[in-house]
């Protein structure tokens, strides 16, 4: 239960991106990503970070380069958003 709660809020939250992968319509590997912002600071400007975790890949997709595709898109796609960093 506490995982769905989880997820529910997450989808709808502004602050959680969930990359996935499917085969056959079946999830094989996803990565959970929260955006964090920092604090603001006098005479600078901040942006705010990506934050990866809960990365996972089904066994029978491991050593298919389907995490190097997926990080390489979030990649991508962070430096589109203008995030100033990601932490994994």
């Amino acid at each position: 239960m506490k995982f769905q709660s989880f997820l529910e809020n997450a989808i709808k939250s502004e602050h959680w991106f969930i990359w996935v992968v499917e085969e056959e319509r079946r999830i094989v590997s996803h990565i959970y990503i929260e955006i964090i912002q920092k604090v603001p600071r006098p005479g600078r400007m901040t942006s705010p970070f990506a934050f990866i975790t809960n990365v996972y890949t089904v066994r029978g997709f491991r050593n298919k380069e389907i995490g190097i595709q997926l990080l390489t898109t979030i990649n991508e796609w962070t430096k589109k958003e203008q995030y100033e960093f990601i932490i994994v």
